[in-house]
């Protein structure tokens, strides 16, 4: 798989008629990569508590818990995926 990312960042913009500025977002590697880029996969991620053992020997236990969630895209539905990411890989 392969991600690229354009994140935004913010455009000074200068008036010349009283020297009064404003901002503006911009895409951070420019408009012709805003356009390129058709899917937008959004990243999250949350602690999971959890139990493991019998209750004799249960221990707690804490678990990072990823999600990647597919919020745009041209040929597939929106959908969800859990993943974790452990010493042996995802």
């Amino acid at each position: 798989a392969v991600v690229a990312m354009n994140h935004l960042t913010t455009r000074i913009e200068k008036d010349d008629s009283n020297n009064m500025g404003g901002t503006k977002l911009v895409p951070a590697l420019g408009e012709s990569w805003a356009h390129s880029i058709t899917s937008r996969l959004m990243i999250d991620h949350y602690r999971h508590f959890h139990n493991t053992g019998t209750s004799s020997s249960a221990t707690r236990g804490m678990e990072e818990v990823r999600t990647c969630t597919l919020v745009k895209s041209p040929h597939k539905p929106n959908g969800t995926a859990l993943f974790m990411i452990t010493d042996k890989g995802i």
